[in-house]
């Protein structure tokens, strides 16, 4: 021990005082099973010395663009990035260059991809659920589609939700796309420059849409319900025949063509000036930051005009994250505060099923020329209706785009909720032609 050298002890000590310090910064950030059981096993073919004795500190300036964002736009994801960027810093600085594919990794098992898939694809999981009943009924087995749920020949109501474009799924194939490249890479010896690697990506999606697609015919056809085995394994197979098994041959034939031969220089770990200067730079602006957004959190008013709204006949009960919760009888109205274009919304598709719901037969419903989204929610033996949209006072839509790309009054989702779906229209009605805002 007395003659172990301090420039080992620090080859070893950033690395471990950045996953502790990411442990605790983001102990809440991630849905933990999935995510994590993901990434540690996938994580020991990815992360690789590609060029041994090649240092870097690109990922340190990479980090501190990260951390500014942070601290500018008061989002987990870019501490999350900075850690890693930091991570990556401590390698690439001692040890030689991983390339960029750990940074595509993290960004492949990060939360902020589930929250993408939810909040943009919901259009495109409708569409398909059209088209799997298109297809359906063109070889003779009549189905009807009403949004993400399908009506089968015997009057059998059967729910796809889980099955359209799962979020598992999309993230499951995502990450083993960054695995079939990490053992690609280390088979040829060779690294896919960023345009080959982004293309790649692109492909692994467009395989992923198609394979759900056809997922969702097959588990259609054959009654496969939600949870039961032939369900799970239609998805792996899907998950096998249509997208692993064409991604493992694109990216054998993308790194053998176009892969580049790394430079190898004999690996010494040397102590530079640099060395301890960026990571006492970097730890002293990470707390100073984080303390920062953490007391902005707790200070700052989401929504002025929320906090002072007032439904004439409602009691009004400020909950969790500033959302409001107006009630009457047996009517709920949940009105959740104004985000940015660029920040996650919170369905309330997501927010129902995180209070342990169960959300079936999500489905657009025209009221007059208004469209707005509605389904069905259960718990235990309790079964409610509800409905939402997103309304500024002059538009009221259901499309992530439409109220991302608006100008003038923020969007904030009204989301109504009673005991019969007539009620429920009644009451939609009522509130799209007010101008609450």
């Amino acid at each position: 021990m007395k003659n172990f050298p301090l420039k080992q002890y620090s080859a070893v000590l950033l690395p471990l005082l950045i996953a502790g310090s990411s442990i605790c910064l983001l102990r809440n950030y991630f849905f933990p099973q999935f995510q994590i059981l993901m990434g540690i096993l996938i994580a020991p073919f990815v992360f690789r010395v590609r060029e041994k004795g090649v240092f870097s500190n690109r990922y340190f300036y990479a980090a501190l663009l990260f951390l500014l964002a942070y601290y500018t736009l008061c989002m987990k994801l870019f501490l999350f990035l900075a850690l890693g960027a930091f991570l990556f810093y401590s390698i690439e600085s001692r040890f030689g260059k991983i390339g960029l594919l750990p940074l595509i990794f993290l960004i492949s098992i990060s939360p902020a991809l589930h929250y993408l898939v939810t909040m943009f694809t919901f259009s495109l999981r409708l569409a398909m659920s059209h088209y799997a009943a298109d297809l359906l009924n063109a070889v003779g087995y009549p189905v009807t589609c009403h949004g993400n749920y399908f009506t089968l020949p015997d009057g059998f109501i059967f729910n796809v939700d889980k099955a359209c474009l799962g979020l598992n799924m999309f993230n499951t194939g995502l990450a083993f796309t960054t695995l079939l490249l990490g053992l690609s890479e280390k088979k040829w010896r060779s690294t896919l420059p960023l345009f080959h690697l982004c293309m790649t990506f692109v492909t692994a999606c467009a395989l992923l849409i198609a394979s759900n697609f056809l997922r969702i015919v097959i588990i259609v056809l054959f009654k496969s319900m939600p949870g039961t085995l032939s369900h799970e394994l239609i998805g792996i197979f899907s998950l096998l025949v249509y997208v692993a098994l064409p991604l493992h041959w694109l990216i054998n034939k993308q790194v053998k063509k176009y892969g580049r031969q790394p430079q190898v220089y004999t690996p010494v770990l040397r102590m530079r000036r640099t060395a301890f200067v960026f990571p006492l730079i970097a730890f002293t602006l990470l707390f100073f930051s984080f303390k920062s957004v953490e007391q902005k959190s707790k200070t700052v008013v989401t929504d002025e005009k929320l906090e002072k709204l007032i439904l004439k006949g409602f009691s009004k009960t400020r909950r969790q994250d500033s959302v409001m919760e107006f009630r009457k009888d047996s009517l709920l109205v949940y009105i959740k505060p104004a985000v940015k274009a660029f920040e996650s919304d919170h369905p309330p598709a997501l927010c129902w099923k995180g209070s342990g719901f169960d959300v079936e037969q999500v489905e657009e419903t025209s009221i007059g020329n208004r469209v707005i989204l509605t389904a069905q929610v259960r718990k235990d033996a309790t079964k409610q209706y509800t409905a939402w949209w997103y309304d500024n006072g002059t538009i009221k839509t259901t499309d992530q785009w439409t109220w991302r790309l608006a100008k003038g009054e923020p969007f904030r989702i009204i989301n109504i909720t009673c005991k019969s779906r007539g009620e429920l229209l009644m009451h939609c009605r009522d509130f799209l032609e007010r101008k609450i805002f």
